[in-house]
């Protein structure tokens, strides 16, 4: 499923703790949402529980933290990676991992701007300001891209209970009782004929 951030309910909730509003500035958070599979408005919650967010270039919390998505979302991981390099980005995409593409915003009317959009391969991306798939070719100026990697949950390892010897639970009087009997009864040729 494609996101956009100009649709309701996250659409009009500020972004981080700036004065500006997802459907404006959520093309980042939008992305990650589609990404690790939520929506915008607890992308933006999440990030906001770990201090997620970095101040812009006029003081306000609505750059993402690219370290702080590990801790949003344990799992996961981002780096941001610059200037863009289109082989990186395409054995990325190859290797299954998802990146986010940093692009000037004139395509959206906002030259010199920068957005955010989904690479999804085969020339194809996702742009969050109107939630629909689009050649690479819409936003021909690329600046940066972040990939971001599922990492896969460590084996469980199986912890042994103490209480337990050799299939016989050490806390269970009546079973030390039964291997006990068992055990002497062997030993007294009870269950063996001798030859």
């Amino acid at each position: 499923m494609i996101l956009s951030q100009r649709t309701m309910p996250w659409a009009n909730q500020l972004l981080g703790t700036s004065k500006f509003y997802i459907h404006a500035y959520g093309c980042f958070i939008t992305c990650i949402a589609e990404i690790v599979g939520t929506t915008p408005d607890i992308v933006n919650e999440k990030l906001n529980e770990v201090g997620g967010f970095a101040a812009d270039s006029t003081g306000e919390l609505d750059e993402v933290i690219w370290s702080k998505i590990a801790e949003a979302f344990p799992g996961w991981t981002a780096a941001l990676h610059t200037p863009y390099d289109n082989t990186t980005v395409l054995a990325m995409l190859q290797a299954g991992n998802s990146v986010l593409v940093q692009v000037d915003a004139a395509p959206i009317g906002n030259p010199g701007g920068l957005h955010a959009v989904r690479y999804i391969g085969g020339g194809k991306l996702h742009d969050p300001w109107d939630g629909q798939e689009k050649p690479t070719s819409t936003y021909p100026i690329v600046k940066a891209f972040n990939v971001l990697t599922r990492i896969a949950p460590l084996p469980q390892v199986p912890v042994e209970n103490p209480n337990i010897y050799k299939g016989i639970d050490l806390t269970n009087h009546d079973s030390i009782k039964a291997a006990i009997d068992t055990w002497k009864g062997e030993s007294d040729g009870l269950y063996t004929k001798k030859v």
